[in-house]
């Protein structure tokens, strides 16, 4: 059933208005290029499926899923599976461009690096326009893009390890567990990081619903580079 189901997202038959012939969110419609969709990243739930044969794992299962899901793409919706087939390297920079405030400016640059170095590859009109970084610069560049990626993958090992989602809010059932596995992780951290002054780059406070207004207890943490 759609959940915003009335009658603004009903579509009906012009010549027979009892029939119903499509249903549409128009909040999530949009008139943008093709290639904004052609990294979208399929949330599937597998955890409880169960494949025949050897596919017992979560990412063997979300393989099949992510193969079925290309299949029917390519079957049904044959642009966007154009634009599915474009290289990486060519797309990522307009995921990033806009999102500068959320990741910050060094992945941004780093996909401005790998766009420049493809630059004649990819056949666009030369001189290519960015100068990419060298010397003490990209040195500069390389370690603090591997610091972005120590940070992600530490942020995603955390949100799967607290169940919660990426902006930090979780189950309310799940509340105390949660609670239990964050302050193990804390100090599992502390003890991994030799700075003196470690204890500061964890930022971290119980709230609960009456705190926040509405909506289930929330865990709130923050990394700091």
């Amino acid at each position: 059933m759609h959940p915003d189901l009335h009658l603004h997202n009903i579509f009906v038959d012009p010549d027979d208005p009892t029939t119903m012939t499509a249903f549409i969110d128009w909040q999530g419609t949009s008139i943008e290029p093709a290639f904004e969709h052609a990294g979208m990243v399929l949330d599937l739930e597998t955890t409880h499926l169960h494949f025949p044969g050897k596919r017992n794992s979560e990412g063997d299962s979300h393989r099949v899923l992510e193969r079925v899901y290309d299949a029917f793409v390519r079957a049904y919706i044959p642009r966007l599976a154009a634009v599915r087939t474009i290289d990486d390297d060519l797309l990522r920079l307009f995921r990033y461009c806009h999102r500068t405030w959320v990741d910050g400016i060094t992945v941004l640059r780093d996909e401005l690096i790998n766009l420049s170095t493809r630059w004649e590859e990819f056949g666009l009109p030369s001189p290519c326009p960015y100068t990419p970084p060298s010397g003490r610069a990209l040195q500069d560049h390389e370690k603090d893009h591997r610091s972005f990626l120590q940070a992600l993958e530490l942020k995603e090992s955390l949100t799967d390890q607290l169940q919660t989602t990426n902006d930090g809010w979780i189950q309310s059932e799940l509340w105390d567990e949660t609670q239990e596995n964050h302050k193990n992780a804390f100090m599992t951290l502390l003890e991994a990081i030799s700075q003196p002054d470690s204890d500061q780059s964890w930022y971290w406070m119980d709230q609960t619903s009456s705190d926040l207004g509405t909506g289930p207890p929330v865990l709130i943490w923050e990394l700091v580079q």
